[in-house]
């Protein structure tokens, strides 16, 4: 999935086209045997992280529930397609709330977490969504740089949100896909 030109609607950075996928990477939906690849960078991504049954509710159970993928060359020589980073996003009347979000340690710092944030919005406003919002730790700067960088602006703090070390969650939200 590729974005049309960033004009107002297709939700990339303001004033910037849409980028173009990283060569040889696809996004497509998370489909079950994806779940240990997925659980795997969930854990190595997240302190809390989801378990695989987890996956398998949202996948399954969950009928508002999205799950997407970059599926991509492997990390290590030799393997096969590679899961390289998923997301999970809810629909939630005309709002697209994004719950879950990583890209494998091995692969970031390489347009794939841009790439799957820009086919999650634009799959979102194809459903009909016309705004966005997430929480992210006030840490994550990275995190925090990305969705900025896609127009996404702090607007709450939800204070000791993370029951692992009591930190801060910062609300953001996109006003217009």
């Amino acid at each position: 999935m590729t974005g049309a030109a960033g004009t107002e609607g297709s939700g990339g950075p303001e004033g910037s086209p849409a980028k173009e996928a990283p060569p040889g990477l696809r996004l497509r939906p998370m489909r079950r045997e994806d779940i240990p690849a997925v659980a795997a960078i969930e854990r190595l991504s997240f302190s809390l992280p989801w378990s695989e049954a987890a996956f398998r509710r949202e996948l399954e159970e969950v009928s508002h529930s999205h799950l997407l993928i970059v599926e991509g060359p492997p990390l290590q020589e030799g393997g096969g397609g590679a899961v390289l980073g998923y997301a999970c996003w809810w629909e939630v009347t005309e709002e697209c709330h994004i719950t879950d979000f990583a890209v494998a340690p091995a692969a970031r710092r390489r347009g794939i977490g841009e790439f799957l944030l820009q086919g999650l919005l634009e799959e979102a406003r194809k459903r009909g969504m016309v705004r966005a919002t997430l929480e992210v730790r006030i840490g994550n700067e990275a995190a925090i740089g990305l969705y900025e960088k896609w127009g996404f602006k702090s607007i709450a703090m939800r204070r000791r949100y993370y029951p692992d070390n009591d930190e801060d969650a910062l609300v953001m939200w996109k006003e217009s896909l």
